[in-house]
């Protein structure tokens, strides 16, 4: 999956040699893929509610690994935000072009707007089964 792929991109991305990226150049690749796994989860979230949360590369010899039970669409939206948040610091630190700042900005605060509707939704939805149980 894209969230496996980038889990294993930002495991790795530390151990990166700096004669090959610059710190710099890592912030700034950190922060897309936060972007992007925060993107992948919000759209898993938004089709299927909570979802398991997994935010580090899984060993595939550890079969016990493999089994996340899912996490309330609560707790995966406070990820997604997080995962923003930081996404955020990382581009606007080490982004050059105002205009891709702008594109940036526009499309984090559309996405973390979106989240917080949502956020809310489930919380009413949650309240109401609670009470309902």
């Amino acid at each position: 999956s894209n969230i496996d792929k980038l889990n294993f991109f930002l495991n790795k991305l530390p151990t990166v040699s700096p004669s090959i990226l610059t710190n710099d150049q890592r912030q700034q690749l950190m922060g897309q893929a936060l972007f992007w796994r925060a993107w992948d989860y919000f759209n898993k979230v938004t089709t299927f509610g909570g979802v398991p949360l997994i935010l580090k590369p899984q060993d595939v010899t550890d079969k016990s690994s493999l089994f996340v039970s899912r996490n309330k669409t609560s707790e995966c939206m406070a990820q997604i935000v997080a995962d923003l948040d930081s996404a955020i610091a990382d581009l606007f630190e080490n982004e050059k072009d105002s205009v891709q700042i702008m594109k940036i900005k526009e499309g984090l605060s559309n996405m973390e707007t979106a989240t917080d509707k949502c956020e809310d939704v489930a919380n009413v939805i949650e309240t109401i089964i609670v009470k309902n149980t």
